[in-house]
């Protein structure tokens, strides 16, 4: 059955914060996660600290995400509001981390290349297709991140993973060069790719005096917001499209200033306990 207005009424609601109160210097209109600043919850570490496996990050393992409930019975979550504000002007996305690698650092010449063995798998946080057995793997993005500042050489970096039918594709060679710390890089896809379901490994290429380190993910996007320097704005679920959320969902902020401060956003996210089938 669908979900409808009464059910989001009577749903139980819980409300996090996600604040942030020390300034991250960005580049205009360019995403940087906020995930390591200081607020509530506690800064995080941009250094998933694994280079074997991976990691599928969740609510509780470390600090810098909103710890959730977990649903009861047959329930699901739904993000139902969003309201954001803001000290300077900017678009703010949030996300849920479904995997990490990393930290690897730019070698000085050759090519780094990590293999990912034995990976956990997070396709138990991709929502399904209408069919209700096939995931949507085309929600997940994947993204460099910058986990130190990359220095000012030609180096480049480039993703392995598996697509929406698990045949093998890469991302191509992306620049970091100059790249400022806390930064996210979005990858394209392979020709002919729409979705990912793993992350294989990585490569990183080198060039004399580079420096810097980074690290891979796989997110999935829950909405965009935008807030104007010192006003508030609200999100009703009739703009957010009430996208499901998990109960170890790893929720992250980016935020895409206006100009080169990410200020200190003030954000509260609503999430209903509904059951679609009742």
């Amino acid at each position: 059955m669908p979900l409808t207005l009464d059910k989001l009424i009577g749903a139980y609601k819980q409300v996090l914060p996600l604040t942030k109160t020390n300034v991250l210097t960005t580049v205009a209109g360019l995403p940087f996660t906020l995930f390591d600043r200081a607020g509530v919850p506690a800064a995080g570490s941009l250094n998933p600290g694994n280079t074997t496996t991976g990691i599928v990050p969740v609510d509780t393992d470390a600090t810098g995400y909103p710890v959730l409930d977990n649903p009861l019975g047959t329930d699901k979550l739904y993000l139902s509001r969003v309201a954001i504000n803001g000290s300077v002007a900017m678009s703010l996305d949030l996300y849920d981390v479904l995997f990490m690698a990393g930290q690897t650092t730019i070698p000085t010449s050759g090519t780094t290349t990590v293999a990912l063995t034995s990976r956990p798998s997070f396709s138990g946080r991709v929502p399904f297709l209408a069919d209700g057995a096939t995931r949507d793997w085309s929600r997940v993005e994947l993204f460099i991140q910058a986990s130190s500042a990359l220095s000012n050489h030609v180096h480049t970096c480039s993703i392995d993973y598996l697509d929406q039918d698990g045949n093998a594709g890469n991302t191509g060679n992306v620049s970091t060069q100059q790249i400022t710390v806390n930064r996210w890089i979005r990858c394209p896809l392979a020709a002919g790719d729409r979705g990912v379901q793993e992350i294989t490994g990585y490569n990183v290429n080198g060039v004399a005096s580079a420096a810097g380190s980074v690290s891979v993910l796989a997110a999935r996007r829950l909405g965009s917001f935008r807030t104007q320097g010192g006003l508030s704005s609200l999100y009703g679920p009739d703009y957010t499209g009430l996208p499901e959320l998990y109960g170890n969902s790893a929720i992250v902020m980016v935020c895409r200033a206006d100009s080169t401060s990410s200020g200190t956003p003030d954000v509260l996210i609503e999430v209903a306990h509904m059951d679609p089938d009742a």
